[in-house]
């Protein structure tokens, strides 16, 4: 198990070129930190493509980050061929709002339904992580609709594990009875 160069470009306004010297075995987990120290991109605002030139079709050339490890890429494009680009993932939660029509995070629509519902019910978990974990404005976690139901509610009612999941472990989350 060598090392494996690959071609690093940042995608985010600006292009850097750099190599990285990765393990067969290294894991996207490893790679993500790597990355967070060396370029400064949160690892929840990474997303990593990989491709390959030798024989690889463009449609198979990016690779999702549930891949384990490096080396179902270096089967399919070889050591000398790998490329990976790492592009910085613009944030969500504004587009979300203006297609919700609220003007801010604690808006509401006229069902009282918050964007944290409407996150939680379009299952859009980064949006749900924005409010959560980064925007300290946003009061309405524990807020019900009209029908009394909190997002909770919606996430167990449409049998959405993953915002389900995010909800419960969320900290600021903290609707009697959730935990």
């Amino acid at each position: 198990a060598g090392n494996i160069p690959v071609t690093m470009t940042r995608l985010d306004g600006e292009r850097e070129q750099t190599v990285m010297r990765l393990k067969k075995t290294v894991t996207i987990g490893q790679i993500k930190q790597r990355v967070e120290t060396e370029l400064g991109i949160h690892p929840d605002e990474q997303l990593l493509l990989f491709r390959g030139r030798r024989g690889v079709e463009a449609k198979d050339t990016v690779q999702p980050l549930s891949v384990p490890d490096l080396n179902d890429i270096i089967q399919e494009a070889g050591e000398k061929g790998l490329q990976m680009s790492v592009v910085a993932r613009p944030k969500e939660l504004p587009d979300f709002l203006r297609k919700e029509g609220l003007e801010e995070v604690n808006a509401r629509r006229k069902s009282g339904a918050t964007v944290l519902h409407r996150a939680v019910r379009k299952c859009k978990t980064y949006v749900m992580q924005e409010l959560l974990e980064e925007c300290e404005d946003f009061t309405g976690t524990d807020a019900r609709d009209r029908a009394g139901q909190t997002a909770l509610h919606g996430a167990c009612a449409a049998r959405l594990r993953e915002p389900l999941e995010r909800l419960l472990k969320s900290e600021k989350f903290t609707a009697v009875g959730a935990r």
